[in-house]
């Protein structure tokens, strides 16, 4: 049995997952000094850096059609956990002194998220003006 998700689903677990990237971001209770402690935060942080770009597409389809929600859902359960993986399988360092890596995880969920976005909104504009001006 498959359960069918809401769209008030998605905005709650957008804006979870928000919350969260903004406080490990932040790194609320990590002292001063304590840089190891905000770097682990940060990285942790990018894993849910996507959940915002979600809570921003939520609340656009959330005054949309049903059949235009379900067509972004469908490609947002697709995308997130491949974002995520990408995210932890690339090493986090910037290489070393000799080999400096070019890719690290903050650019793959920067970049991640950004095609995100782009994909998205023309899934949504063109399930727009499918509906609403070719079904009429």
């Amino acid at each position: 049995m498959i359960m069918k998700i809401k769209k008030r689903d998605i905005f709650s677990i957008g804006m979870i997952g928000t919350f969260v990237a903004s406080t490990r971001g932040f790194a609320l209770w990590c002292n001063n000094n304590d840089w190891n402690c905000r770097d682990n935060n940060d990285s942790v942080s990018l894993f849910f850096i996507i959940f915002l770009v979600v809570l921003i597409f939520s609340l656009i389809t959330y005054f949309l059609r049903e059949e235009i929600f379900c067509y972004w859902i469908k490609f947002t359960y697709f995308w997130i956990p491949i974002s995520i993986f990408l995210v932890l399988i690339i090493p986090g360092g910037g290489g070393n002194g000799a080999f400096p890596s070019l890719i690290d995880k903050e650019l793959v969920s920067i970049l991640m998220s950004g095609l995100y976005f782009i994909i998205s909104l023309t899934m949504i504009v063109f399930g727009v003006i499918k509906y609403y001006w070719f079904e009429k």
